[in-house]
């Protein structure tokens, strides 16, 4: 540490935490990661957006809270039954999560796409009105740094509903953004249906959310920073 001229943390938990292990305040610098928001992470051209669509993009592991989402699932489909989720990504919890899918009768609302490109992704996200990041503590202590996917699928013109985590909180607030309770079904629930009740609302949010990532963690803004 006492060579190095500055240390960058992605996020301001991540900041905390290095001062914490002893890091002189002076020397760390909170630099989030870029997103290529203007040439990769927009809206696509031609792809319809479905206004009943939910999107998950990560991970399948526990950090990333799917099981909460997913227990959610059945009270949202009772409420709007044209309801669909689809769950892009793989990890060593697929299984589970798709057994946890049938055991709640959520079989035709819920679909597993296992892992995509990079490149195929923004046009998953062009397809669904709702992005979800319903990110947990796990028993390990592991959380998210910050929260890349909340900042792709702004990009591409998604309402973003994400746990109140402190690192998801550096990027969406409540004007940006909907912020649930982590682990809370019921909170999930609630604010997934006042979106899906409320189309005006939702492309409100979505289109605030955008503006608000495009002067924050575009790549060229980033990258000037580095």
């Amino acid at each position: 540490i006492s060579r190095c001229i500055y240390i960058c943390v992605v996020s301001k938990p991540m900041q905390k935490r290095v001062l914490e292990l002893g890091v002189p305040e002076s020397k760390i610098r909170v630099m989030p990661m870029g997103v290529d928001l203007t040439g990769l992470f927009r809206p696509v051209p031609g792809v319809e957006r479905r206004s009943n669509r939910i999107i998950f993009v990560g991970r399948l592991v526990e950090k990333k809270g799917v099981s909460v989402l997913l227990s959610a699932m059945p009270e949202v489909v009772r409420q709007f039954p044209e309801t669909e989720l689809i769950v892009v990504g793989d990890g060593p919890l697929r299984h589970a999560l798709e057994q946890q899918a049938r055991q709640l009768d959520m079989g035709g609302h819920v679909h597993f796409y296992g892992s995509v490109t990079h490149a195929q992704l923004p046009g998953l996200y062009s397809s669904a009105a709702i992005a979800v990041v319903p990110s947990i503590v796990a028993a390990s202590g592991d959380q998210e740094g910050l929260g890349l996917v909340i900042i792709e699928a702004l990009g591409c013109g998604c309402a973003v509903v994400a746990s109140s985590l402190a690192a998801i909180s550096d990027v969406i607030d409540e004007q940006t953004g909907c912020l649930v309770r982590p682990g809370d079904v019921a909170d999930m629930v609630v604010n997934l249906c006042t979106l899906l009740n409320d189309t005006a609302r939702c492309t409100q949010i979505a289109e605030r959310g955008r503006a608000s990532v495009m002067g924050r963690f575009d790549r060229s803004i980033t990258d000037d920073k580095y």
